[in-house]
């Protein structure tokens, strides 16, 4: 269980790697960050290409520990490759759009979950 987990972070570290901590459920207890389940905190960091970007973060996220937990973060948001297949997804979305519109056709709904499959509903 994530709950009531403490945590603490290196925020000079953070600050001069320019990251920013956005805090989800956790809250403030006596200095000490508490847990409230889990996706605790975001890490956020803009750089000039996908690799320095994904590196700062890894670095910023390496100064965020737990003494009573193994802390877990997903690696693959914010990568080169889940962006590119956001993107592609994206794409094949506007691509059924634009088909739909160059012929005319009635009314459509198009569903897509993150991982997931697209869903296409038609009302026409």
């Amino acid at each position: 269980m994530a709950r009531g987990r403490t945590i603490t972070m290196d925020m000079d570290k953070i600050r001069k790697l320019s990251c920013e901590v956005y805090f989800g459920s956790v809250v403030e207890e006596g200095g000490r960050y508490k847990t409230l389940g889990s996706r605790a905190v975001e890490v956020l960091v803009v750089g000039r290409t996908y690799e320095e970007a994904y590196e700062r973060v890894e670095n910023c996220i390496g100064s965020i520990k737990s003494p009573d937990w193994q802390l877990i973060h997903r690696r693959d948001i914010g990568s080169r490759e889940l962006i590119e297949k956001r993107i592609r997804d994206a794409e094949r979305v506007r691509a059924v759009y634009r088909w739909r519109r160059e012929r005319g056709l009635g009314r459509v709904r198009i569903d897509w979950v993150p991982g997931g499959e697209i869903t296409i509903y038609d009302y026409a």
